[in-house]
């Protein structure tokens, strides 16, 4: 099967539903009632159509492909449910009468888990971030499943799964993904250990009532969660290449990050037993919310300078592009940003924008010495002329 025919298909069907919807909109009665529901429709289709197009740019694309794909069935899925939401009560039947509330449900439902689905889907084609992508992706799949479940079949909250299952693994659900991306087996298998223990904890608490009924549950869910938290942020903190590493920041902002966790969670205690929040409290959790915040925009902000991207920076190396000069045809060298021919003043502006293929995406990092993208032997090596 042809996966662009068919998205290209299904774009400009709905594009043809935006134009009938628009000249009805003309003809129609003068109903405001009706006018309202074909802009309603034109505008959704619209966006939808907007949203189709990224999805069909991401799929040309393997490395974003599984991007595509899940953004196209989710827009598919919502466009579906909102226009269903907007002309279904207009069959007088008592079978309908019911169903518009459960599209709208549907499309909201739908568009509020599709950020976490396509962040799962975006790290699958990652190596190191492929299994932590595909328990966020997997997690999140089922999450939605039950959800939508419980809305067109109610029978499941009888039973209290909606509550009792999906939304601790909903809460869990990023712990997960960030302890799965560190570089150590151990310590994937300790902190997925830890936060499936305080996901489990959670459940059990809200099965047995308000989570503060079962004080003993409640605090093993909150250390749980706060171990696992930690481990996974600082997985997100020392997530760079060896060599643009700054150990001492890093410490301190996991530290930083630590307090800070940990004031949250005595927050939550407190308010959830309505328990007085002390002064120095307050001021300890706020400080050390700023300052975990700041060191980690530090770190990132010193790893990109100590990166290849900005290496123009780097005393005695060479970033100049060899190129020659369209007008004068003179050879000379273009620095990355703006600059003019020392010769016949014509001006150019370098913008390198990344180091991947240009075909398939593949990161060439490090692969300077080739002339070829390793992975689909496309050539990188320049040929021709910078005009």
């Amino acid at each position: 099967m042809d996966y662009r025919k068919f998205a290209i298909r299904v774009l400009y069907a709905s594009i043809s539903i935006a134009v009938f919807a628009g000249v009805m909109t003309l003809f129609a009665p003068g109903s405001r009632e009706v006018i309202g529901r074909l802009l309603g429709t034109a505008i959704t289709t619209a966006i939808a159509s907007a949203l189709l197009l990224v999805a069909i740019r991401a799929l040309e694309t393997p490395t974003s492909r599984h991007v595509g794909t899940t953004l196209g069935v989710v827009v598919c899925c919502v466009y579906a449910s909102i226009i269903c939401a907007i002309w279904i009560d207009l069959i007088n039947q008592p079978l309908f009468s019911s169903l518009q509330q459960k599209f709208a449900m549907t499309a909201s439902l739908l568009s509020f888990c599709s950020i976490p689905i396509l962040i799962g889907a975006a790290c699958i084609t990652r190596p190191r971030l492929k299994l932590a992508g595909m328990v966020l992706f997997g997690i999140w799949i089922v999450v939605v499943t039950i959800w939508l479940l419980n809305i067109w079949v109610p029978v499941l909250n009888y039973y209290n799964i909606v509550e009792n299952f999906t939304a601790p693994l909903a809460i869990f659900s990023p712990i997960c993904a960030l302890v799965l991306i560190g570089r150590n087996a151990r310590n994937r298998q300790v902190g997925i250990t830890i936060a499936a223990l305080g996901c489990i904890a959670l459940q059990i608490a809200v099965f047995n009532g308000d989570p503060e009924d079962s004080p003993i549950l409640f605090m093993a869910t909150l250390v749980f969660g706060w171990a696992g938290a930690q481990l996974g942020l600082w997985n997100l903190i020392t997530f760079r290449d060896e060599k643009y590493a700054v150990i001492w920041l890093e410490r301190v902002a996991g530290i930083l990050c630590g307090i800070a966790l940990a004031c949250l969670c005595i927050v939550i205690w407190f308010d959830f037993h309505d328990l007085p929040l002390g002064d120095l409290l307050g001021r300890i959790s706020g400080s050390s919310g700023i300052l975990a915040s700041a060191s980690v925009l530090a770190i990132i902000v010193t790893q990109l300078l100590r990166a290849s991207v900005f290496d123009f920076w780097k005393v005695g190396v060479r970033t100049e592009l060899p190129a020659s000069c369209p007008r004068c045809r003179k050879n000379l060298f273009i620095p990355q940003g703006k600059s003019v021919c020392p010769y016949c003043n014509l001006q150019f502006k370098v913008q390198i924008e990344s180091v991947g293929c240009r075909v398939c995406g593949y990161d060439l990092s490090g692969s300077i010495e080739s002339n070829c993208c390793p992975e689909c032997g496309e050539p990188i090596m320049l040929t021709g002329m910078v005009e």
